[in-house]
Order: C-alpha cells, then structure tokens, then sequence
C-alpha cells in the first residue's frame, strides 16, 4: 500500500503544483496538501493520502534542474526507507546522502512508512 501511496506521491509532485491530484489503484487520490523547502535541494511535502487513511510525509532531494524541468523530462528515482521507530527525514538527519554526487541527477524520495 505503501509504494501505491509513493508512486501517487511521485507522479503528483511536480514543480509549483502541490494542489496536484492523483488517482491512485481503487479510485482514491493523493493529494499535496502542504510543501516546505528545507534546504538548497530539500522539500518536505504532507500528503493527503486515502490508501493510507491519513496525512503522510515525504521528504524529496531535488535533482539539478528539476526548478527548470521541461515537459516530457524525467529522472531516476531512488526510494529511501527509514528503518524501524525513525522518521521520513532520518537519511537526511543520519547520513550525507544529500552531498553525494552521484545523486545530484536523481530524485530521492524518502517517504514516512512507519515501521518499515
């Protein structure tokens, strides 16, 4: 349910479109209610999610260029998963993974998945 809920997430994140609507399996819809730049690359997102059942949040590392994204543009996607008892923002609280290179044309989806 989770990844159902993260790829709605995913393809409703687009640049200056948080009130995006998504259809998810069953009808449903994610929906952006909320979004928070919290570093150079860094946005915190809340999503109304009916497969859920509740309010989610999601943190995204942005990929270079993604503010200048064109129609038809697409990056790879990496999902990071808190361990056990942690929170969507522990890969960014607990490690480097927003200074890593390799990274700088991806976008990181790090969602909040409770114990995963």
């Amino acid at each position: 349910m989770i990844w159902t809920a993260a790829l709605a997430l995913l393809m409703a994140v687009l640049p200056g479109t948080a009130s995006a609507v998504v259809g998810v399996a069953g009808g449903g819809g994610a929906r952006v209610v909320a979004e928070e730049n919290v570093g150079p690359n860094l946005v915190d997102l809340t999503v109304s999610s009916p497969a859920l059942g509740r309010t989610a949040k999601v943190r995204l590392l942005i990929p270079d260029g993604w503010n200048e994204q064109r129609r038809g543009e697409s990056w790879p996607v990496l999902y990071l998963l808190h361990g056990c008892c942690d929170t969507y923002d522990s890969w960014t609280r607990q490690t480097d993974v927003e200074t890593l290179p390799q990274l700088r044309h991806v976008l990181v989806v790090m969602t909040s998945a409770s114990c995963s």
